[in-house]
């Protein structure tokens, strides 16, 4: 009797770990010809909170906020040389995995640069 309790008590922790009110965005920056971009900064912003999350593209372009409180969100990514990208309106949902590739078009040269 004792271990048919363990098991029901393990099997029920293990089912509130899987289940999570928290989801995850994750995407791969990259110029137009499809090179990856590695240290662009990526924030992504809460809509009804203000609260910013920072972090960066890793050697391979990809970037990753992991257990993003669910609701509304915009996404800056910005980097030397390229126009910023901004996408608005990302949804955050439970036990979701929100992929959004950014993808750049380089800046259009400053006045007076050659």
């Amino acid at each position: 009797m004792q271990v048919v309790k363990i098991a029901a008590v393990l099997w029920l922790a293990a089912s509130l770990h899987a289940q999570t009110s928290r989801g995850t965005v994750t995407g791969t920056v990259q110029d137009s010809s499809g090179a990856m971009i590695r240290g662009a900064a990526v924030t992504l912003t809460s809509v009804e909170t203000g609260i910013r999350l920072p972090t960066s593209s890793n050697e391979t372009g990809v970037y990753r906020f992991d257990a993003v409180d669910l609701g509304a969100y915009d996404l800056l990514v910005t980097h030397p040389g390229f126009q910023a990208y901004i996408g608005t309106g990302i949804r955050i949902e439970a036990n979701r995995v929100i992929t959004i590739d950014p993808r750049w078009e380089s800046a259009p040269p400053r006045p007076g640069s050659k």
